[in-house]
């Protein structure tokens, strides 16, 4: 995949490298040395409230996207002692306890309508040290983090990301102006998605109404 946006945005020239062949002006960097990830708060039952910060447990991170099905508060005034908890739009989340179900990452990123949000324990906010393209930084993680976590979660039941393991992992890294146009590129086939599952769900409802008029003798063919 690499190779192919590559050759596609204009390289010609390759080199060895941990991770194997990779633009010449690309560079191999550790995870920490350029990323960071944080896990939540552990808030009891008791810190509940009827407002303030909706909660972002696991339960709300899907494949590319965050869902509030469930749904839980805690009060504003949290916010002083968990100011790096508080979550803020483009933020990139990852599940850290069953990251994989469907054999897909469980990932998303905060969009506007998601906060004002807090983090809870056990998902993991990726933290960009430096002035890197945060749909890129999503859109590499999406990828390269599937294959680690099959490769090294832990336990079998309740299978989950070391931290520690996390930040060791290397990262192939293209200069900033390639990462917009990659990141561009997949922003654009993510909206296209987006518009054809949501024609998906019409269709879907309109046969459901169509079946239930059919099957029922109230429309005669």
């Amino acid at each position: 995949m690499q190779r192919l946006l590559s050759k596609g945005i204009g390289h010609s020239a390759f080199k060895n490298s941990p991770l194997g062949e990779i633009p010449v002006d690309w560079e191999v960097v550790e995870f920490s040395n350029k990323l960071d990830i944080i896990s939540g708060f552990g808030f009891k039952k008791s810190d509940y409230s009827e407002k303030g910060f909706k909660l972002l447990r696991i339960d709300n991170v899907g494949h590319g996207k965050i869902f509030w099905d469930s749904l839980v508060y805690i009060p504003f005034n949290f916010e002083k002692k968990y100011k790096n908890l508080v979550l803020k739009e483009g933020d990139i989340l990852l599940a850290l306890n069953r990251p994989i179900t469907r054999n897909k990452l469980k990932i998303g990123r905060v969009k506007k309508e998601d906060t004002p949000s807090i983090l809870y324990q056990r998902v993991g906010k990726i933290i960009v040290k430096e002035s890197y393209n945060y749909d890129f930084i999503y859109y590499l993680s999406s990828l390269l983090l599937l294959d680690f976590v099959k490769k090294t979660s832990i336990g079998s039941d309740q299978p989950f990301i070391s931290l520690t393991q996390l930040r060791k992992l290397k990262l192939p890294l293209p200069p900033l102006p390639e990462q917009q146009k990659i990141a561009e590129i997949l922003s654009s086939m993510d909206t296209k998605i987006e518009v054809l599952e949501a024609k998906k769900v019409q269709y879907q409802e309109l046969k459901k109404g169509l079946m239930q008029q059919l099957l029922t003798g109230k429309v005669r063919v």
